[in-house]
């Protein structure tokens, strides 16, 4: 027959898979040699090559081929088509065609509920920690230390309908969770709230549902042993290498993987040597060493030998006993006299006259010796000194390279005395400070005198301004040191300016350095060039010398010379504080659900949110978040090592006026709203927004502001 002669010829040519169209539509062979493309198009043949060679094919064959005996009647597998070959076509084609092919293999005909069904899960992710103390996120350094000691991070799947019970055992698993786990008397699930270091305890039932719908998909969970701290012990085996170097210094060899922990202390070395040896005076050769006690006794001044041979003649008389203390005055004369001269640049064997030692005859029971200042300065010098020496190194060989972290252990060891933070109003505020009292209307003239006085910058700046009675325990110092690095940024540094007193900016320096450890800015006014002059040029000018000296009195500019990373903070631009931002920060302290105060509480936080919406939209003149993040916590910005409390708003009846006026205590980061009470009802929003343009729009908070307030809020309400 023609139709099955037709259906060959598309089998040669690999379009069987369209003969049953030609079949439904009675094309045979001659039929098929009069088709044109879009015929041959609307039956299947889709691309042109397909639809060339199927014309070549019938166009090749002049006589219409003979028909094959059918294989669905006889059952036969001779021709072009045999029934196998057209059973798997059919199959497959039902298979890529078909309606719901490939989705399921389970039949239709089945009850619904009889379905296989997929168990939902959910993935959390898990950071163990092995301090039972530990009420902070690990730093970078420590998570590294968790991940070798296989704690740290890792990623736990559970069944969606797992209970508590279900969940601390797969977080104790030994191939999926934290084996160290098991039998250590308990762990407990902590939280991190954003823009908030400290962990908090996972305040809902710890089950599946419940953690996803408290934490989400993206959460950390950190868990925390309660009886036993957990072995930091790496398990990882170091893999050695083989290889070895020589230190271009002193000529040791050693491995790769030591090499440059050593070389960093050989060059220290080095320079130790190189400063020991410029106090040898390169005059003095061996030709010429028998003469240095003459040139010596030549050098002392005659002042100064008249004293030494009164305490010779007085000593002659006390016995032998003394010797050993005329030594030791001798030399303090003539170490204090060289200190002082290499100061005023002079070299350092040139011994002058110091007027203000006096040499106090003593008689057989005491004495009294007056000891020069310059003494005590180089012993606090010498302090810090080896203070940053000790944290470079730990730095260095723990691989500290945060600079945040860095930042945070140097304020842990340079800074003494007093807390910096408090955490509630009941903490004490014992301790060392360094008290400073400034002029707000002249802040730079009286902020550098009082700096410049202090010779220990290590203890907590203590600021006091004057003629207000603010006790400062955090809040205070954090406005000063915002107050004066944006005095300074506009006088000194837009721009630079060269003919300044060069004391200022070694002045400025200090200021810097006590922001920057003490919770306060970072100077990130300083551009590119200025902080790449300040830490690597060889030549600097005199203002970037005068700012090293400043920064260096505690030992900055040594940190940010030695580690690179340090410098990043100077150039971190700090980030845009945003709606959602303020409202995150900014948590509301709520009594409980169903309580009449609550409902106060929510009526007065709507208001603030819709206040917060205001100026974020800037519809509030003058006002920004940052005046309100300042006014509450002292700072206009997030402090780059977090705020120790975290900012929240609280609320409380006002006793004094019926104020609505908000209030505020920076050293806790608490802003305080007004409620409503029985005798006084919530103002319209127009009046509250005017009271909060006055309290944010000020940086005084003194009794003489609040009484104008209500006076101009009471002239509000008559008038309406």
């Amino acid at each position: 027959m023609a139709e099955k002669s037709i259906q060959a010829v598309l089998f040669e040519l690999g379009l069987g898979t369209i003969s049953q169209r030609f079949i439904e539509h009675k094309i045979n062979f001659a039929l098929a040699k009069k088709l044109s493309d879009e015929e041959l198009s609307a039956l299947g043949v889709g691309t042109i090559g397909d639809r060339i060679r199927l014309k070549e094919k019938l166009n090749s064959q002049n006589t219409e081929p003979v028909a094959h005996s059918s294989p669905q009647a006889s059952g036969s597998t001779s021709g072009s088509t045999p029934r196998s070959l057209l059973d798997r076509i059919r199959r497959e084609r039902s298979l890529l065609f078909s309606s719901g092919s490939g989705k399921s293999n389970i039949p239709k005909n089945l009850p619904r509920n009889q379905k296989k069904s997929k168990e939902k899960t959910w993935t959390g992710t898990f950071i163990c920690m092995a301090d039972k103390s530990q009420g902070r996120v690990p730093s970078v350094s420590e998570k590294e230390v968790l991940i070798k000691a296989q704690l740290g991070f890792k990623r736990i799947q559970f069944c969606l309908e797992d209970k508590e019970e279900d969940v601390l055992a797969k977080i104790s698993e030994n191939e999926t969770g934290f084996y160290q786990l098991q039998d250590i008397g308990g762990f407990e699930l902590l939280r991190c709230r954003q823009n908030y270091r400290q962990l908090e305890l996972v305040d809902c039932p710890w089950t599946v549902r419940d953690l996803k719908a408290t934490l989400g998909s993206q959460g950390k969970i950190y868990l925390r042993p309660i009886q036993i701290n957990l072995s930091t012990q790496s398990t990882v085996q170091s893999t050695h290498i083989e290889k070895r170097e020589a230190c271009k210094t002193c000529g040791d060899s050693f491995s790769i993987h030591e090499l440059r922990k050593h070389v960093k202390l050989c060059h220290e070395k080095d320079l130790s040597n190189e400063s020991d040896s410029e106090l040898y005076d390169p005059h003095i050769t061996e030709t010429n060493v028998e003469e240095t006690d003459e040139i010596q006794s030549e050098k002392i001044p005659d002042n100064i030998m008249e004293n030494m041979e009164q305490v010779e003649s007085s000593n002659n008389n006390s016995g032998s006993s003394v010797n050993s203390n005329n030594e030791t005055i001798i030399e303090s004369i003539i170490v204090s006299s060289t200190y002082q001269s290499s100061l005023d640049g002079k070299e350092v064997n040139d011994v002058i006259p110091i007027d203000d030692v006096f040499l106090q005859s003593r008689d057989d029971s005491s004495s009294a010796i007056n000891v020069d200042p310059v003494d005590n300065l180089m012993t606090d010098e010498s302090n810090i000194i080896t203070l940053i020496n000790n944290c470079l190194n730990y730095l260095i060989e723990n691989s500290i390279n945060d600079p945040v972290d860095i930042l945070r252990y140097l304020q842990k060891n340079i800074v003494t005395g007093r807390e910096l933070e408090i955490t509630s109003i009941e903490t004490p505020t014992d301790g060392d400070t360094n008290f400073i009292s400034v002029d707000r209307h002249e802040l730079i003239e009286t902020a550098f005198d009082e700096v410049g006085a202090l010779t220990d910058l290590r203890p907590t700046l203590e600021v006091q301004f004057y003629g207000e009675n603010a006790v400062d325990s955090g809040g205070p110092r954090k406005e000063f040191f915002r107050l004066i690095l944006r005095e300074i940024k506009e006088k000194y540094f837009e721009p630079v300016r060269p003919f300044a007193k060069m004391e200022d900016y070694e002045t400025i320096g200090k200021i810097l350095a006590l922001s920057m450890l003490q919770n306060g800015k970072i100077p990130q006014f300083l551009d590119f060039s200025l902080v790449d002059e300040l830490f690597e040029s060889s030549s600097p000018s005199l203002v970037v010398l005068n700012l090293r000296k400043g920064l260096d009195s505690l030992g900055l500019y040594k940190i940010g010379s030695s580690l690179p990373q340090f410098r990043h903070l100077f150039n971190t631009k700090p980030p845009i504080l945003t709606l959602k931002g303020a409202i995150t920060m900014l948590k509301p302290n709520l009594s409980e659900p169903g309580t009449n105060r609550r409902s106060l509480q929510t009526r007065v936080y709507s208001v603030f949110t819709k206040y917060l919406r205001e100026v974020s939209s800037g519809r509030r003149e003058n006002i920004s978040l940052h005046s309100i993040l300042m006014f509450a916590t002292g700072a206009d910005e997030e402090p780059i090592l977090g705020f120790a409390v975290g900012p929240e708003i609280c609320f409380s009846e006002s006793e004094t006026y019926n104020s609505f006026l908000p209030t505020s205590n920076t050293c806790i980061n608490r802003l305080t709203l007004p409620i409503p009470s029985a005798e006084k009802d919530l103002p319209t929003n127009e009046i509250l927004f005017h009271l909060y343009d006055l309290a944010f729009a000020n940086t005084y908070y003194g009794l003489s502001l609040t009484y104008y307030c209500q006076h101009f809020v009471f002239v509000i309400i008559q008038c309406k």
